[in-house]
C-alpha cells in the first residue's frame, strides 16, 4: 500500500470516528427532567417590570433588602431568577446540548417565564404572588444538540481530508513539476555552455601558433639578434 492510500485510509478512519461520536451524541437528545435551583427574587427586574406597566406611577428602588419589596402593596408581579439543573450528570447543559424547558408543566401560578439566553440554563419566572420555595416540583426539559456541533463536525471532516489528502497531493504535484523544470533547464544549460565546436574553429590554435612563429625572424633581424652561419 503506497503512502497516498495510507493517508486516505487514515482520513476515512478519523472521519468515521467523528461521525460515530456525533451519532451517539445525537441519540442523547430527548426529554429529561430538571430542577429549578438558585431561585431568588430579582428586585431590579421586578421594579423595571412594574415601571413598564405603570408609566404614570413609576416606582423607585427604595427597598433596603430584597424581601422588603413584598411589603409594597402596589407591586402585583414578582420576577424570580433561577438556574436549571438537569438530573443527569451526563446530559446536562453544556456546549453540546441546549435546554428548552416546558414551563406548562410547572404546578405553580406562573404568569409567564422566559430564558435569558436561547437554549441556556438561566431564566426568570414572573408570578403574581410570593413564591413558596418548598412547593417547586421538577420540570420537564427537552435536550437538543447545539447546531455548532454539526458545523464543527463538517469543519473537522474537511480539515482532515485537506490535511491528509489535498496538501500531500498538491505538494507531490509541485515537487514533480519542479523536478521536471530543473531537469529541462539543466539540459538546456549544458547545450548553451558547452556547444559542440565548428570544424573551422579547430584550426584557430594552429593559425595562432603559425603567426607567432612567423614573427620571430622579423623581431630578431630588427634588433640584430640573428647571426649569420
Amino acid at each position: 500500500m503506497n503512502s497516498s492510500k495510507k493517508r486516505l485510509v487514515l482520513a476515512l478512519s478519523l472521519c468515521s470516528i467523528l461521525i460515530l461520536v456525533y451519532i451517539v451524541l445525537y441519540a442523547g437528545q430527548g426529554k429529561a427532567t430538571a430542577h429549578l435551583t438558585k431561585i431568588g427574587i430579582d428586585r431590579d427586574e421586578t421594579i423595571r417590570l412594574y415601571n413598564s406597566e405603570h408609566i404614570d406611577n413609576k416606582l423607585a428602588d427604595n427597598f433596603y433588602t430584597d424581601e422588603d419589596i413584598f411589603l409594597d402593596t402596589q407591586i402585583n408581579k414578582y420576577v424570580y431568577h433561577f438556574t436549571l439543573s438537569a438530573n443527569s450528570k451526563i446530559f446536562r447543559k453544556n456546549y453540546i446540548y441546549n435546554i428548552y424547558p416546558e414551563f406548562n408543566t410547572l404546578k405553580m401560578p406562573v404568569e409567564y417565564a422566559y430564558m435569558q439566553i436561547h437554549g441556556d440554563k438561566y431564566g426568570s419566572l414572573v408570578l403574581k404572588e410570593k413564591l413558596k420555595l418548598d412547593s417547586i416540583d421538577p420540570i420537564s426539559i427537552n435536550l437538543v444538540m447545539n447546531d455548532k456541533i454539526f458545523y464543527l463536525l463538517i469543519f473537522c471532516i474537511f480539515a482532515i481530508f485537506f490535511i491528509c489528502c489535498v496538501i500531500p497531493f498538491v505538494f507531490h504535484k509541485l515537487q514533480s513539476q519542479l523536478q521536471s523544470h530543473v531537469y529541462k533547464n539543466t539540459e538546456q544549460s549544458s547545450i548553451v555552455i558547452a556547444p559542440p565546436p565548428p570544424q573551422k574553429l579547430l584550426f584557430i590554435p594552429f593559425y595562432i601558433i603559425y603567426l607567432f612563429v612567423g614573427t620571430i625572424p622579423c623581431i630578431s633581424i630588427q634588433y640584430g639578434v640573428v647571426r649569420r652561419g
